[in-house]
């Protein structure tokens, strides 16, 4: 690959790197807040 194209390969990793690490973070979030919603307790320490 020329140098002419790195610095746009270089942009297109990180962008997608960002946005996998956003989606990966968001279904992480999701899947933590129905786990501690269904555990019936409104304390967070007795759960």
């Amino acid at each position: 690959m020329g140098s002419e194209k790195s610095g746009l390969t270089s942009g297109l990793y990180n962008t997608f790197y960002q946005i996998g690490s956003a989606i990966g973070l968001a279904v992480m979030v999701a899947v933590a807040g129905a786990a501690s919603a269904s555990s019936g307790s409104a304390d967070p320490i007795a759960a």
